[in-house]
C-alpha cells in the first residue's frame, strides 16, 4: 500500500538474489533498525569502529536515515521555518487587538489620565501604568495559548490520530522541541510589549488641559 516501498523493495532469497545480480551469495546492503532512531550519531560511531576492527574495506559506506532522506529533511527544515514565519504574522496581527485595546482604555480615561497628570503624575509614570496593561494582556494571552497548544499535543499523544496507510507511520507523530517553544513564547511577548508603545506613548503625551477641557 506504500508506492514508494512497492515501487523499490521486493523480497528475494539471498542465494537467489546473488546469482540474479552475479555477486557471492552474501549480503552487500544491511540496514539497522533503531531503537531511538532520533539519535543515530552514536549508533554510527559504534558501526564504523565494528567495521574497522573487522577490516571492512575503506570504500563501505554507513547511512544514515537523515543521509538518505537528505532531500526530505531539508524540505521539513524550510516548512519549519515558514511554519514559524506565519505564527509570528499570526501574533503580529493578534498584537494589534492590544493596540485597538489600549486606544480604546484611552480615549475613556483621557479624564483620568489628565486628572493624574494635572496631580503631578509624569508621563514616564502613565506611559509605564499602560506598557505594563499591554504587558499582562499579552502575558495572558500567550499563556493561556501555550496550555492550550502543549495540552493538544498530550492529547493527540495519548490518544492518537490514525494516518492513512499510505504514510510510513500509522498515527500522527508528536514532538515537542522546547527551544522551538521558547522561541515561540518569547516573540510573542516580544511583539506584545512592542505593540504597547505607541498607545502608551500617547497617553503620556495628552495634555492636562486637553483632557479636562469637556470635563
Amino acid at each position: 500500500g506504500l508506492y514508494e516501498a512497492d515501487s523499490k523493495i521486493a523480497y528475494i532469497s539471498l542465494v537467489e538474489a546473488g546469482r540474479y545480480f552475479n555477486l557471492p551469495g552474501t549480503a552487500n546492503v544491511l540496514e539497522l533498525r533503531l531503537e531511538h532512531p532520533e539519535e543515530p550519531d552514536a549508533v554510527l560511531a559504534q558501526v564504523r569502529s565494528s567495521l574497522a576492527v573487522a577490516g571492512a574495506p575503506d570504500n563501505v559506506e554507513v547511512l544514515d536515515w537523515r543521509a538518505l532522506n537528505r532531500s526530505l529533511f531539508s524540505a521539513l527544515a524550510f516548512e519549519r521555518l515558514v511554519i514559524f514565519l506565519v505564527l509570528a504574522l499570526i501574533i503580529l496581527v493578534a498584537s494589534f487587538s492590544i493596540v485597538s485595546a489600549l486606544t480604546m482604555v484611552i480615549l475613556q480615561k483621557r479624564n483620568g489620565i489628565a486628572m493624574l497628570r494635572a496631580m503631578g503624575a509624569s508621563g514616564a509614570a502613565v506611559r509605564s501604568a499602560f506598557v505594563q496593561m499591554g504587558a499582562a494582556i499579552g502575558l495572558i494571552g500567550t499563556t493561556a495559548g501555550l496550555i492550550l497548544g502543549l495540552g493538544t499535543c498530550g492529547l493527540i499523544d495519548v490518544l492518537g490520530i490514525k494516518l492513512p496507510d499510505a504514510y510510513y507511520v500509522r498515527t500522527l507523530p508528536v514532538a515537542v522541541s522546547t527551544t522551538e517553544v521558547a522561541a515561540v513564547v518569547l516573540s510573542a511577548l516580544g511583539i506584545s510589549l512592542v505593540a504597547t508603545v505607541f498607545p502608551a506613548r500617547n497617553a503620556s503625551r495628552l495634555s492636562p488641559l486637553e483632557g479636562l477641557r469637556y470635563e
